[in-house]
């Protein structure tokens, strides 16, 4: 097989069923653990806080921050979730180079992210 009809069939594939599978994972696994939405969230700010007490050694974790615009060029003052290091209970974002259809992806996520809260801040 070639390197050029393997790519082909591997953006298909993240194209179509694996961003599909990708947005449906909280359901999916809620399906799975027969727990709810709530019960989720709070593994997730468990781990969130657990993170953030002692902090992260060699691997980043994504966790929401208000971006300062320097990261991914997601607009500043957004809440974003970006990969972090934390130590001593501060955080830094962690800069990795994107390819176009990640910085596609990523643009889209806060276009979207904007737009709601501009129809929240309309109320």
């Amino acid at each position: 097989m070639n390197g050029e009809l393997l790519s082909s069939e591997l953006n298909e594939y993240v194209n179509s069923e694996f961003l599909s599978l990708v947005q449906k994972r909280g359901s999916a696994i809620i399906d799975i653990c027969g727990k709810s939405s709530s019960h989720s969230a709070a593994n997730a700010i468990c781990d969130h806080m657990h993170d953030w007490w002692f902090g992260t050694s060699k691997s980043a974790v994504s966790m929401g921050v208000i971006s300062n615009g320097n990261h991914y060029s997601v607009p500043e003052d957004l809440i974003f979730s970006m990969p972090v290091d934390i130590v001593q209970g501060e955080w830094k974002a962690r800069s990795y180079q994107l390819n176009d259809f990640q910085k596609l992806k990523l643009e889209q996520s806060w276009t979207e992210l904007l737009e709601e809260r501009k129809i929240a801040l309309d109320f």
